[in-house]
Order: C-alpha cells, then structure tokens, then sequence
C-alpha cells in the first residue's frame, strides 16, 4: 500500500478517468472521480487527498487555474497533468503552475505507477546521491536541439555541442563569450532579461528570436528561458536556454501574411478543399471545393463558428463520432497554436449534405498572429481512391480464397476427405529430406480392405462408399498427431508414421486394424464386419520412396494370402 494513498482524478473524459482509477486502484491507491465543479467542491470540502490528477481541457474548467489553487492550498501534495495535447510550452504552462509531473493521453500504466513512486520516494527522502552538474551536462549534450547557459551577468556558462555548431563557437572557449557576442537579434532584450535585480520575479520565459547564422542565412528559434540555482542572500542565479527551430514554420507565417490576396486567389482555383478560420473560430476562407466535397455552401459559412459548421456534416474517424470535446480542442488550438506536422496525413469519411459517404485526407496547420492563431484545413476527396482499393482487396480476397479451394481440392480426396495420392508423394519427399538430414526412422504401410468387392456386388456401391468415409474418419481418430494417412488408390490407404521404427509402426497398425474390426458399419439398416489386411515397412536410407512403398505392398500381399486382417512387417 502506498504512503501517498488517497488520489482525486478531475477530468470530465468518463473513459480515462474510470480507465486512471482502475490503474491506480490495481496499484493499491484509493480514487475518487469528480467530472463537474460541483463535485470537485464537495470532494474538496470532505475528503484530503495526497495525489491529484487534473485534464488541462475541462468543459467549463480551466485545468491550469485549478492546478494553481491546489498547489497553493495543498502545497505538500503531488499533482499530476493528463491532457491529449501535445506541446512544449503546455508541458511548461502546467509545471509553472505547479505540477510535478504531465502525462500525454492515452495513459501508459506502467508509467503513471512508476512516476507515482518516484515522487512518494522523493518526498521521503529517499533519492540517490548524483552529482547533480554531471547529470544536466549528459542531458544537454544528448538532446537533438541547441542549448546554452549563461550566469546573470549574461557570461556564458556551458553550450552543448548543437548550439556550438550553429554559432561557430569551440567548446574550449565557451566562457570567454557573453549573450551580446551572439548573434541573436533580439540579444538586448535577452540581456535586460537576465540582468533582473529580484529574483523573486524570475519565471520561465518563451520568446521567439532570430539567429543570424552568416549575411545571407537566418534561422528562427522559439527560445525557452528557464532561471535556476537561484541565491537568496546574492541573488545569483544561472539560466537554462534551450532552443526550437521554427524557421519553417515562420517562413510560411510570413509568406501567408504578407501574401494574403495571393493566398486568397490560390485557394479559391484549388481541386482541394480549403479553409481558414480566424482566432475567434469564424470562418474567413472557405474555396468552392470545399464546398462540392462536403455540401456546405460558402454563403452559409461566413462568420459562422468552425466547430458549428461541423455539426452540418456527420464526421467520423475510424467508425466514431467526434464528440463534444471536438470544440474544446479547436479552441485550444486557436488559442495556443499546434505543433502536429501539417504534413501528415489523416483520413475520415463524412456525410455529404446530399446524403452520401465521402472519404476525405485532410491536415490542418495554425498561422501565429497577434491575438492567437488562425487554422488552416486542406482537404482532398479520396473516395475513387478508397473504394478503388477496397474493390481490389475484396478482388484479392476472393482469388486467394479461390486459390485455396482450388489447392485443397487438388490435394484431397473428394470422397473420403484424406490426404489423395499426389498430396501423400509430396509429403513423403519432405519425410524423406528430414530423414537424410537428421537420421530419424521412417515407417510406410499400406493398407487393403479386406473383400471390399463383396461389399459393392453384394449391397451396391453406396455401402462401398460408406466404408471408405467411415474407415477415412476411425483412421483420423486412431493415428497420431504426427502421423499421416492418405487414399492411395481404390481401397487402399496409405500411412506414413515419422520418427518409428518397423517395432513402433507395427503396434500403431494393429491398433488400427483392431479399430477396424471391432467396429460396427451400419449403413441403412444394413450392419456389415469389415477388416482390414496392412502391410509395413521402414525407410532404410539408402532406397526410393518407390522401393519403400514396394516392400510394404509385397508384406500386404503375404497378409492376404496367410487369412487376411493382420499386420505383416517386412
């Protein structure tokens, strides 16, 4: 049982929550679920909680506020961040708010409980000593993106290998430069930054910079601002800058911004369907494309919501419906801009205003502008392109299920349903290589049903066909599961027994023949005996198939002519 005992979940997602409770309750940690305010504030009132777990997207919540007033109200508590969003500065939003630790949905178990008992071991005291400096630098060093650290006076600290790539600096002289030395162009800005007297005041900063990398070559970071180390009593403090390229994606901002009539005229000749809504969630920009694939007219949807227009149209993913936190995620994309590869493809299929099904490939992208961000959708009809494939697998299907009919048929016998003589030669051909290869034995018999022509003059050949189905089905239940029978021809069947010698294959065929003639055929009204004679013969390793097969034929003779239903070995 854990220390840190009793968890509060806050998320109005009915699914993750009863999904997080049954993780945590599995782990030996007791849940409450609260989906609405008003059960948040009873739960608050009567209960004291060691853990919470907080959705940053709540219907009619505001998950970081909420983060703040328990941070502030149980600052010894543990709070964890669940959210679908995916982006840095959401990760820093919900840390600088006062999370310990922010989880992407969907929720990995193994993950939360073991996050959960690295937090209640650091509370208890229980971490292990590590040179804390050491830690950092291999951290920085193996990240993918530029970083650099720098004192309060600006003087520089330490720069991983990627940030001294791009300002040309050598490792060994990384202190004797100062942040006015780089080539940031806002780098007075950064120094006033740092250069703040109360460290009281000191958070976590986002901005965007420009790096000059040579005349004619720039780059775009988001730069992260992180103070650390802080000294009470001096007021010394260190600073961790960790940069993002966003280079990309400001080039297309600037060029869609300052492009606008062209962009405009562009879309509206586009085969694909386009719109752009504002970051109020009007749409601006909606091309007559957009319009033919899915029905909505351009007059009905300017200065109308996005997330309304929607609802005009069925949309499903993967055979779901979107929900109602459709709306709640294109309102946090307005607002805080998305990191997802505009490149990436995604399908759905909606429902036409006429009523039929079209299978769309679409990706969005968001344009920063002062207020928020604006949202770009590209569409394209995929339906010819679907169904076309669908039609072509079902066609594959149906020949491979052809095929396999075809050589099954090619392989059993029609009226027995054994293995047929072509099927039981190729299965010998591999026998015979294993043999060869690891020196098993190798028993072959053949079997002849005894006065089988009696049964056909005497009660016609469907109580002949009759022996031949029931004798195939007692074969199928008396041999073992290594073993082999086959319709070698007319009435007689062939056995192939793997890894058994002339010893072990003639006690499998007696029991065989023992099945046989204890069994009662009965065949409308009709009850017959019937036996069977078998002849045996092992695989000696430097013969034919053929010669096997002969000797085994020679023994079955020599067992009709000495009284018939018995076993003769050669």
């Amino acid at each position: 049982m854990s220390e840190l005992n009793k968890v509060l979940i806050i998320d109005d997602d009915i699914l993750t929550s009863s999904l997080v409770s049954e993780i945590l309750t599995s782990a030996g940690y007791s849940c409450d679920i609260c989906h609405n305010i008003n059960q948040f504030k009873k739960c608050i009132k009567t209960q004291q909680y060691d853990i919470f777990i907080v959705d940053l997207l709540l219907e009619g919540l505001d998950g970081l506020e909420i983060i703040k007033n328990l941070r502030k109200e149980f600052p010894r508590t543990v709070i964890l961040t669940i959210t679908g969003l995916n982006a840095s500065e959401h990760f820093l939003e919900a840390m600088k708010a006062g999370a310990d630790h922010f989880f992407n949905k969907p929720i990995n178990a193994e993950k939360l409980i073991e996050k959960l008992r690295e937090l209640e071991s650091h509370l208890a005291g229980k971490e292990d000593n590590f040179n804390f400096n050491e830690v950092i630098r291999t951290a920085f060093n193996i990240t993918s993106n530029p970083v650099f650290i720098t004192d309060n006076k600006g003087d520089l600290y330490y720069a991983n290998k990627y940030f001294l790539e791009i300002s040309g600096l050598s490792e060994e002289r990384i202190t004797r430069f100062n942040l006015h030395s780089l080539r940031f162009e806002n780098a007075i800005e950064l120094s006033q930054l740092i250069n703040q007297r109360n460290y009281k005041h000191l958070d976590t900063r986002v901005l965007e910079s420009r790096f000059l990398l040579e005349k004619s070559h720039e780059v775009w970071f988001n730069v992260i601002i992180i103070p650390v180390n802080i000294d009470p009593v001096t007021g010394k403090y260190y600073l961790i800058f960790q940069l993002f390229d966003i280079t990309r994606k400001k080039q297309m901002d600037n060029f869609i911004l300052s492009n606008e009539e062209k962009f405009r005229s562009f879309i509206s000749l586009s085969n694909d369907g386009m719109a752009l809504i504002n970051e109020d969630g009007l749409v601006i920009e909606w091309n007559y494309s957009m319009t033919r694939i899915t029905g909505v007219n351009i007059e009905k949807v300017y200065g109308e919501k996005f997330w309304d227009i929607l609802q005009w149209v069925k949309i499903e993913f993967d055979n779901e419906t979107l929900d109602k936190r459709l709306k709640a995620n294109l309102k946090y994309a307005l607002k805080r801009g998305m990191r997802d590869d505009p490149r990436k493809e995604n399908v759905c299929r909606i429902f036409h205003k006429d009523g039929h099904v079209v299978f769309i490939q679409y990706s969005s992208f968001t344009i920063k502008v002062d207020n928020g961000y604006r949202l770009g959708i590209v569409v394209r009809d995929n339906t010819a392109t679907i169904l076309s494939q669908r039609k072509i697998a079902a066609q594959n299907e149906e020949l491979n299920q052809a095929y396999i009919k075809m050589e099954k048929l090619a392989r059993i016998d029609p009226l027995t349903q054994i293995a047929n003589r072509r099927d039981i030669e190729y299965r010998l051909d591999y026998e015979k290589g294993r043999v060869t290869r690891y020196h098993h034995p190798l028993a072959i018999a053949i079997g002849d049903i005894d006065d089988f022509k009696h049964f056909n003059d005497t009660y016609g050949h469907d109580m002949g066909d009759f022996v031949l189905i029931e004798i195939a089905r007692l074969l199928n239940k008396t041999i073992r599961e290594q073993d082999m029978i086959g319709r070698w021809g007319g009435e007689e069947f062939i056995f192939v027994f793997p890894d058994t010698d002339i010893e072990g294959g003639t006690i499998i065929c007696n029991r065989i023949r023992e099945e046989i003639e204890l069994h009662k055929f009965e065949f409308k009204g009709k009850s017959v005996k019937v036996t069977i004679t078998i002849g045996l013969a092992e695989y000696r390793g430097n013969e034919e198939m053929d010669e096997v097969i002969k000797r085994a034929d020679v023994s079955l003779y020599k067992g009709k002519k000495n009284g018939k239903n018995r076993v003769v070995a050669s």
